[in-house]
């Protein structure tokens, strides 16, 4: 028959049932907690019966009260020895009570408790049985180790009512608190309680982070019942930024924190400053386990947690919130994240609660239970409660609830999700709804830029998002979770009743345009953003120009998708623009009226644009400009005039002539892309960029020439000029003082090096391929780690100071020798 508990104890020391022993079992018994108490007619004989042992075997914990005299009964020792035995091969939980002795004597067989186990070997060693002595006292160590409670400390009554509390706790019907969601939390349990490091000195705090819906606090309460019976008392605060908010606020935690951990309901607690005086005073000898679930504000966890002196030397904090930075400002050792759950471990919290059994599993509930799993992301709340709805549920039912959700999500996963976005500030906010309607996957560097451009300063606002989980940063691009995404988007249309924050649908422009329809007047709604998808039907794209003249508070333009036809005529753009891209744009030329006083980023890959027209300082703030692929595109504004100007992007222009006098000097100028532009062939004179950072020229295939460089370029880091006709490279290269990367790769009509290239101290990488025509090389190019060189027909020749490399050679004769001493690799 299966236990709770199993008593060990010493009948003498304990006068049967008359003293504590009796008066705990009693107690246990009413909470509903069943015990093995072993009566002495059991403990007969040398050895501990097969009743006594099974009873072990059966129990969840082990209550071993040590007593002065317990080490003189053999049969008790042998009885320590099997429930150690159990507690290393099935882990039971083992309470030692020491019941008027010291932890340490039990520990060093030190005074009476020592005499006592003394007596007992000598009696061993004569009944031929020595080898038992070595068991117990290896298992009275053990016990003597473990977290108990010492009887000289508390009053008797108090002592078994906190034995009982903690007990009921520990065996609790398998953690009947915890919602059923289980699967993959015994990992995760397993690693914090080594976090934990409890028994150690020091109180240790540790966090608990993740998005909302992955278990964080399911997490902490199986650590916390798991782990709770191992202190001198344990609080469970649930729920902490939502019942603060509440009536009695913090000073109602306070108290229950209190309540729980001293077990005194006679407490009381006005407000937060007594409450946090009260704790401090009172618990600061207690070694306790407190969970502080569910925390939004570091206040919270001032008035809870304060500072590390409040509580007993050996006592563990844990914290559960969305906020990293909360954590960290609170100085907690150690922030565990919870991560959404794998494919395997979803599928199986999913089957469970939807309660598909494998006789249930085809191949139709199969591609069903994969879209579910892909619209739940690995989220165990998302899974739970999808898992519930289909429950008992028909195939049909399943995929008419799918085609429902792509429509309109689940509010209760939604409402839970949607707590971490009510705590963000208005700023926090925006920033949010833009990355979840349009700017998610962009890289980190794009998304901050559009979110400067708007005025929601996006160094601190992104971080506080990554800070709560809301957003991520993978491989240099900004993600969130789909749910997330979703939840975005919701809220985002619920705001199109009235301000229009964000439109990325046709569906929703053109409702909203039949919404202003009625009047002759332009909108007055703010719209920040429009965005059409490369998936809209073609015709209805002829909506964009409506929004044109219906939104002139528009700040942001974003239309991809250029294989789209466009009708109509653009009369004009909103001068309240910060960013247009318009992917395939079929206009000529900018509107005559538009003045661009605030716009900073000009994208029109691949668009009919001829030419631009600074109109002066109505470009002033301008810092990208980016015409790709513009194959009619002729002229462009002299960049002088565009101090702001970081990237000039003209990649493909096939009919763009000369910048000659547009690029001369620039001091903020950081990228020039000029690839492909074939018919190119003159740049400025002279060039001085000194935030030049790349400098791409490749298959500028009508360049001749390379312009002076009249000053120190220190930033610029490559320099790309393959394809091109150019046959000398000017001595002023000098200049390029930081440059790491030259590649002149397939320039026939290169000739030679100017030897101060070996000055170039930065050089690492010098492509040099295909240069048919190139002479020989300058000396003492000591710094290269890698070389490109024209391909030979010759037998090549050793080449000295080159280690590693396949491949040695010659250039028309001439040996590199000492040309290239850290070279390792060299590709001919």
């Amino acid at each position: 028959m299966e236990r709770d508990v199993f008593l060990s104890f010493r009948g003498e020391d304990n006068h049967g049932r008359g003293d504590f022993v009796g008066h705990l079992n009693t107690a246990l018994n009413r909470a509903g907690i069943t015990t093995f108490f072993a009566d002495e007619s059991l403990k007969i004989g040398q050895d501990i019966s097969c009743e006594i042992r099974r009873a072990i075997e059966n129990s969840r914990i082990a209550i071993v009260v040590l007593s002065e005299n317990f080490p003189s009964s053999r049969w008790c020792l042998d009885e320590l020895v099997k429930i150690c035995e159990c507690k290393e091969a099935r882990g039971l939980a083992v309470k030692p009570v020491f019941y008027n002795v010291e932890p340490s004597d039990v520990r060093r067989l030190n005074g009476r408790f020592g005499d006592a186990f003394k007596e007992s070997s000598k009696r061993a060693v004569r009944d031929g049985t020595p080898e038992r002595v070595e068991k117990w006292g290896k298992a009275l160590n053990e016990v003597g180790n473990l977290m108990g409670w010492e009887s000289t400390k508390w009053r008797e009554p108090k002592l078994i009512s906190r034995i009982v509390r903690l007990i009921s706790m520990s065996v609790s019907n398998a953690f009947s608190n915890i919602t059923s969601y289980t699967v993959g939390i015994d990992r995760r349990a397993k690693f914090i309680e080594d976090k934990l490091e409890i028994g150690s000195t020091g109180t240790r705090k540790l966090g608990i982070w993740g998005m909302s819906g992955l278990g964080k606090t399911t997490t902490a309460l199986f650590v916390y019942e798991k782990v709770c019976h191992q202190f001198s008392a344990s609080s469970f605060i649930a729920d902490v930024g939502k019942v603060s908010k509440s009536a009695g606020g913090m000073a109602t935690l306070q108290k229950q924190l209190l309540v729980e951990i001293l077990e005194d309901e006679s407490i009381e607690v006005f407000n937060n400053h007594e409450g946090r005086k009260l704790i401090s005073r009172r618990l600061r000898h207690l070694d306790i386990l407190l969970v502080v679930d569910g925390v939004d504000t570091p206040e919270q966890l001032r008035d809870l947690v304060g500072d590390p002196g409040w509580f007993g030397p050996k006592s563990r904090i844990i914290i559960t919130t969305t906020d990293k930075h909360l954590l960290m400002a609170s100085g907690v050792d150690y922030i565990y994240e919870v991560e959404i759950l794998g494919m395997h471990d979803a599928r199986t919290l999913f089957q469970n609660y939807a309660h598909i059994v494998p006789e249930m599993v085809n191949e139709e509930y199969e591609s069903l239970s994969k879209e579910v799993l892909r619209y739940c992301g690995g989220i165990p709340l998302a899974l739970e409660v999808l898992g519930s709805f289909f429950a008992a549920r028909g195939p049909e039912e399943w995929r008419s609830a799918l085609d429902q959700l792509k429509v309109i999500p689940n509010k209760d996963i939604l409402a839970r999700l949607k707590i971490s976005y009510d705590g963000l500030n208005d700023e926090q906010k925006k920033t949010f709804l833009y990355v979840s309607c349009i700017l998610e996957r962009d890289s980190e560097d794009h998304v901050v830029f559009l979110l400067d451009c708007l005025g929601l300063y996006p160094k601190i606002n992104l971080e506080v998002l990554k800070e709560k989980c809301l957003v991520k940063l993978s491989w240099g691009r900004i993600r969130m979770h789909g749910k997330l995404q979703e939840l975005g988007r919701c809220i985002a249309h619920q705001h199109h009743a009235n301000e229009h924050l964000v439109l990325w649908s046709i569906k929703d422009i053109q409702n909203l345009l039949d919404r202003n329809a009625v009047s002759s007047s332009p909108s007055k709604v703010v719209c920040y953003s429009l965005h059409a998808h490369r998936t809209v039907m073609k015709h209805s794209l002829a909506l964009i120009y409506m929004v044109f003249a219906k939104f002139p508070l528009l700040k942001l333009l974003i239309i991809t998708g250029g294989e789209a036809n466009f009708f109509g005529h653009v009369e004009s753009l909103s001068n309240e623009l910060r960013y247009i891209r318009w992917d395939g744009c079929p206009l000529k030329s900018l509107p005559s009226n538009f003045r661009a006083t605030h716009l900073r980023g000009l994208v029109l890959p691949s668009s009919s644009i001829h030419c631009l027209k600074s109109g002066g300082e109505h470009f002033a703030r301008l810092e990208v400009i980016q015409l790709c692929e513009c194959e009619d595109l002729t002229g462009i504004p002299d960049v002088s005039n565009l101090p702001e100007l970081r990237t000039l992007d003209l990649q493909g222009c096939i009919r763009l002539v000369e910048v000659r006098s547009s690029i001369p000097f620039h001091g903020k100028l950081q990228h020039i892309n000029l690839k492909g532009c074939t018919k190119l062939r003159r740049l400025p004179d002279a060039i001085k960029f000194p935030s030049l950072g790349t400098f791409t020229l490749s298959g500028c295939s009508s360049l001749h020439e390379f312009p002076q460089i009249t000053g120190r370029m220190e930033h610029l880091r490559e320099l790309n000029l393959d394809g091109t006709a150019i046959a000398e490279l000017p001595a002023s290269i000098k200049f390029l003082v930081g440059l790491q990367k030259l590649s002149a790769n397939d320039c026939e009509n290169l000739r030679s090096l100017p030897n101060c290239i070996a000055d170039l101290n930065c050089l690492r990488y010098l492509d040099l391929l295909d240069c048919h025509n190139l002479k020989d090389l300058p000396p003492n190019l000591v710094n290269l780690e890698q070389v490109r060189l024209k391909r030979v027909r010759e037998e090549p020749e050793p080449v000295e100071g080159i280690q590693d490399a396949a491949l040695s050679g010659v250039i028309c004769g001439t040996p590199l020798h000492d040309n290239a001493k850290r070279c390792s690799c060299l590709i001919m």
